[in-house]
């Protein structure tokens, strides 16, 4: 009898455990030096509605900087707190609570975008995107906490450019080896 009770508890426990998920995603995951691009902030509930999110951006390695910080097509409704190049915290509230994306084709519940963070790869390295001290808020008229936020951070792999500063692709260092060979070999057969 004690064992039923047990697991009875544990059920309920488990089914009141709110979750969410933070995700950072990239536009690119590499790049060159010089290069501007993205990275993209999503929130994703798992079971229930949530209603505000707040955190700090964090970047370790020196290899990219912020440029930017939007809030395009956010799911935030009222910002407490913007994040900016200056101030990497945000805050933000959803009006009436946001329980994810909805796709018209499946039953597939997607992601909320909160913001987008337009970076420039200064040096060759590694940097690692994520979210610190990360709180979600439920839509339960309580504003009760989300107990398990799952954090997933981006990594950003930075390459060097050649010596004048473009980018070299290998289909354009093949295509540069391919116009010096046929330089020689015309200079070759034209002597």
């Amino acid at each position: 009898m004690r064992f039923l009770i047990l697991i009875l508890i544990l059920i309920s426990i488990a089914s009141t455990a709110s979750a969410a998920e933070l995700r950072l995603e990239s536009s690119d995951f590499s790049v060159k030096t010089g290069d501007v691009f993205e990275v993209f902030m999503y929130i994703l509930p798992k079971e229930e509605r949530v209603n505000a999110v707040e955190g700090l951006i964090e970047i370790e390695g020196s290899s990219v900087e912020v440029e930017d910080i939007t809030m395009d097509d956010s799911i935030i409704s009222a910002w407490i707190q913007r994040a900016s190049k200056d101030s990497l915290s945000f805050s933000g509230i959803v009006a009436g609570g946001f329980s994810g994306v909805r796709s018209p084709y499946t039953s597939k519940v997607g992601p909320g975008k909160i913001l987008t963070i337009r970076m420039k790869a200064l040096s060759p390295g590694k940097s690692v995107i994520s979210v610190s001290d990360p709180k979600v808020l439920l839509a339960d008229g309580l504003g009760s906490s989300v107990s398990n936020i799952d954090l997933l951070p981006v990594e950003i792999d930075v390459s060097g450019v050649d010596s004048s500063g473009r980018k070299l692709s290998r289909s354009g260092i093949m295509s540069l080896l391919s116009v010096i060979l046929l330089l020689w070999l015309g200079k070759k057969y034209i002597s």
